[in-house]
């Protein structure tokens, strides 16, 4: 029997090359795993509600959809980010930010532990 694809471990690999800091501790990796593979099983669970026999494919339509929209607005809710944050002044004229952790998407920004704002670094 041929060995099994990892789908979603190949994706967390893409995920973690290009979200990931190479120099991130076992433990950031195993978080982000972490809540990558949560995000994973949530939508697999709403794929097999789905494909549940007697579902009504306009409401299948209309739950794909949703999801869809919800995944675009987080993009753009993103993207409105990092553009913001790109237009900020430069860190080093701020002076250095204590105990911040770096944006996981991109890197280009840090959040401030305890604090729901967000700063550019």
């Amino acid at each position: 029997m041929p060995q099994q694809q990892q789908l979603i471990a190949s994706k967390f690999e893409e995920f973690r090359r290009i979200a990931i800091p190479a120099d991130a501790s076992g433990i950031q990796v195993q978080d982000m795993q972490m809540a990558f593979y949560s995000g994973v099983t949530a939508l697999f669970s709403i794929i097999l509600e789905l494909l549940e026999p007697g579902i009504d494919a306009a409401d299948s339509d209309s739950k794909v959809a949703s999801i869809h929209g919800e995944l675009q607005a987080f993009s753009s809710m993103i993207e409105k980010m990092h553009l913001a944050e790109s237009q900020k002044e430069p860190p080093a004229a701020r002076g250095a930010i204590s105990g911040a952790i770096k944006c996981p998407y991109c890197g280009h920004h840090s959040i401030i532990p305890g604090q729901s704002s967000v700063m550019a670094s």
